[in-house]
């Protein structure tokens, strides 16, 4: 790996100590296997980093490295958001088999809409570059299908009072930002490759930093116990009526499963 120096090489470095730093400080607070999932995601990141370090960012040892574990780290992250669901939904059966229904036709449509936005580019494209194109365009498919997935959580929290652990709040905010970020950049890259390409991939390390670094900062041992609820009605008796509202919804979605 040559020094750093570019941008690119800082905020890759950079993601790397982050990165660390949030596994390392889920470990000292003892919430590894609070959330397995992003402990998981978060050490293979971590693995797949340090074994792409020896590798030049244009050699074949780095295109054959990163087509192979992508996938893995795409489905870690997916696993991550269920995580969080099942956390942000705990309590609520009938609502958390609705969301699985809803993740289902998220990732349906978004993977109809990402081969229909791009089919015209991927075919264009030379055989060794299909491979590239097609694991962009599986990421691209995942990320958009999970963030409107956490956009509908989003949603939900900050309509109904329900309290939710801080540090559950904590990861679904940071991974939202990480998510649009990197779908963002990922639609630029696969709408052009050439252009887009490495434009698009400061801006996904960047929203990858700035997430990393909310949870370097933000992560408390206290935030398992302490609970909140985000909406926009301040009124005790608005907040009692949602969340009665939400226990009738909850227990008909149940009765009808």
């Amino acid at each position: 790996m040559k020094p750093p120096g570019s941008l690119e090489d800082i905020l890759w470095i950079t993601n790397m100590v982050l990165t660390v730093g949030v596994l390392a400080r889920l470990a000292a607070l003892r919430l590894v296997a609070t959330y397995p999932a992003l402990s998981t995601f978060l050490a293979l990141q971590t693995l797949r980093s340090f074994w792409l370090v020896p590798y030049d960012v244009n050699s074949t040892g780095y295109a054959i490295t990163y087509i192979f574990t992508e996938p893995i780290l795409v489905m870690s992250r997916a696993l991550v958001v269920f995580e969080l669901y099942e956390k942000i939904l705990a309590g609520y059966r009938g609502l958390s088999a609705l969301s699985r229904r809803t993740m289902a036709g998220c990732l349906g449509a978004s993977l109809v809409l990402s081969m229909a936005t791009h089919m015209r580019e991927f075919v264009a494209l030379t055989p060794s570059g299909k491979i590239l194109q097609g694991v962009n365009l599986f990421e691209s498919t995942v990320y958009t299908a999970l963030l409107f997935f956490l956009v509908i959580l989003a949603a939900f929290m900050l309509y109904y009072p329900a309290p939710i652990r801080k540090n559950v709040i904590l990861h679904s905010w940071a991974f939202s930002a990480y998510f649009a970020g990197t779908a963002a950049a990922l639609y630029l890259s696969n709408t052009n490759f050439e252009a887009w390409n490495r434009i698009a991939s400061i801006s996904r390390m960047a929203s990858a930093t700035a997430s990393l670094l909310a949870w370097c900062l933000l992560l408390r041992k206290a935030w398992e116990s302490e609970s909140s609820a985000i909406s926009f009605t301040h009124s005790k008796v608005s907040q009692e009526r949602l969340l009665q509202q939400l226990e009738a919804l909850n227990m008909k979605l149940e009765r009808n499963q």
